[in-house]
């Protein structure tokens, strides 16, 4: 028990360090960053280039990223009651010390991060399916999957540990769901 407790006090002062170096600035991108309709020119133009590559088999492939985003983020939601891990800003013995904006905390429990998931789902199914081609767009999603786990952060609402259990639950996602369909003859 010795290790595990250690892991989650490590966990909660790497949090606290990076949630204590919040500013008006990182206010401001982390909102934008954590906004659903933030993204939503990057889904477009996701959608052109899988309509590019895909072309009329491209309703296999959105159909597969629904259910991929829906697998996400109700294994997150599953898993967040199960564990039932406090958010940051919901855990009594730091709560004074989490910055939040606009007093926005989200639900009681937060392991594993439904954003980190959802985002790292989306991202490494469009490198299993576009990336091999186009490293550019492989970098985007890294930086948009990092960016998204980094506002989490800086909101008071997840530990580091929240958002790679998330990273990963949507990562074996879409690795699952790209070899089903490969097995499939989806792409």
């Amino acid at each position: 028990m010795d290790l595990i407790h250690e892991i989650i006090q490590s966990d909660v002062r790497l949090f606290l360090n990076m949630n204590g170096q919040h500013n008006n600035f990182t206010d401001t991108i982390s909102t934008f960053m954590s906004h659903k309709f933030t993204w939503i020119p990057l889904y477009a133009w996701l959608l052109v280039l899988l309509y590019k590559k895909y072309q009329t088999n491209i309703w296999k492939i959105v159909l597969s990223a629904t259910l991929l985003i829906v697998l996400s983020d109700q294994g997150s939601n599953l898993l967040k009651n199960a564990i039932k891990r406090y958010r940051p800003c919901h855990n009594n013995y730091i709560a004074a010390q989490v910055h939040t904006v606009h007093n926005d905390c989200g639900s009681s429990f937060g392991f594993v991060s439904s954003h980190a998931a959802n985002s790292a789902a989306l991202a490494v199914f469009m490198i299993l399916l576009l990336g091999r081609e186009n490293k550019k767009l492989s970098i985007l999603m890294i930086i948009y999957c990092l960016g998204v786990c980094w506002s989490r952060i800086m909101l008071g609402r997840h530990y580091p540990l929240d958002l790679l259990g998330g990273m990963m639950l949507g990562s074996a996602l879409a690795l699952l769901l790209w070899r089903a369909g490969k097995l499939f003859k989806i792409d």
